[in-house]
């Protein structure tokens, strides 16, 4: 230490100092960082999770819809089937359109419905509009005639259908 003037200790003091600040800025400055990426994947997980979870909802609202759009088409095929053809007319109408539409959404949403959507509402249809749909010499059917019955069961299992997919979309099951 004889060497070493003592003006020099102060400025090595003041080098070790330096150094110690510059490296505990730079972890700072790291620590910083890695935060700032992990709020940022978090932000993009979060963005992720929340546009799978819109998309579901729509989808979600999409197949209740088709629910009551089924029901509805149900009740006008009794009320068309279990009147005689003069009376069903406006019914008959209805019923074309209302199968169009939902054999549209069959289509159209076949990449995410879990079950064969487009030929499960083919053979509703088949029934409903089959055999004697617009044939003047109708005549009216009973409530409990196979065709409604047959259509009735066929409707429910196409409704169960889309409620265990909205429950899936909802973590039900």
């Amino acid at each position: 230490m004889s060497d070493l003037p003592y003006g020099d200790i102060p400025a090595w003091i003041a080098l070790v100092a330096s150094a110690f600040t510059i490296i505990q800025q730079s972890r700072q400055n790291n620590k910083t960082l890695l935060e700032k990426e992990e709020q940022k994947a978090a932000s993009r997980h979060s963005e992720e999770l929340s546009r799978k979870n819109l998309t579901n909802l729509k989808r979600q609202l999409r197949a209740e819809q088709m629910i009551k759009d089924i029901d509805e088409l149900l009740a006008l095929a009794v009320d068309y089937w279990t009147q005689s053809e003069g009376i069903g007319s406006p019914s008959a109408i209805m019923i074309k359109v209302k199968s169009q539409d939902l054999s549209h959404r069959c289509n159209d949403y076949r990449s995410f419905l879990e079950f064969p959507a487009s030929s499960d509402f083919s053979a509703i249809r088949r029934i409903i509009t089959g055999g004697q749909f617009e044939v003047k010499s109708r005549k009216a059917l009973a409530t409990n005639s196979p065709l409604i019955r047959d259509a009735s069961n066929k409707v429910n299992d196409f409704r169960t259908n889309l409620r265990k997919y909205i429950d899936k979309i909802d973590n039900f099951q």
